[in-house]
């Protein structure tokens, strides 16, 4: 279970209440039994009301929302790095899709939304023959990230993201083996 600084304050500010009136609370595991007792003796509707209340995650529309505007961000970020890539970007983000890709030459990156946890799958593929900007054949070389990269929906997965897009989709075999330390150190983080 993770806690919030809210939550450890509000942990402390019940602890307080129940010293000053004499009553002891013997850590976090008596908390969390009280809690129990406490949300048993409530009616259905007052329960869902409780658990609406704390519930922190996004709807599945605001994340949809969230993801195609972090999207947009990271296209923008990609076409300002490389002009050849400006028009990479095809959106199918909206209210029915989470997925994406950028393509050029042959290469492709599809940024998939997990949904449920607001976590992104970056993949990328490229067809049998790689062929460069010059039409000379490039060297062909794994995708960054492996087979799958998860991302955090944050700044630092944006950041990744449009550093490994513009890499892989007109960067060098070099430029590509460079972003693999970042990518096998990023621990994508779930939206709160």
């Amino acid at each position: 279970m993770l806690l919030t600084e809210r939550d450890r304050d509000v942990s402390e500010q019940i602890m307080v209440r129940v010293r000053q009136r004499g009553g002891r609370v013997s850590g976090p595991t008596a908390l969390y039994r009280a809690g129990l007792v406490a949300l048993r003796a409530l009616d259905d509707d007052a329960l869902v009301r409780t658990f609406d209340e704390v519930d922190e995650r996004l709807s599945e529309p605001a994340v949809l929302e969230l993801f195609g505007t972090w999207c947009a961000q990271i296209a923008g970020r990609v076409a300002e790095a490389s002009p050849d890539l400006e028009h990479a970007w095809q959106d199918a983000t909206n209210s029915e899709h989470s997925c994406g890709y950028f393509s050029h030459v042959g290469r492709f990156v599809a940024l998939t939304l997990n949904v449920q946890d607001g976590r992104v799958f970056m993949t990328g593929i490229e067809v049998a023959t790689p062929v460069g900007d010059a039409g000379t054949p490039r060297e062909r070389v794994p995708f960054p990230g492996g087979l799958a990269t998860l991302l955090s929906m944050n700044e630092e997965g944006a950041t990744l993201a449009a550093r490994t897009i513009v890499a892989w989709l007109v960067g060098s075999a070099d430029d590509v083996k460079a972003i693999r330390a970042d990518i096998a150190k990023h621990r994508a983080e779930p939206l709160r």
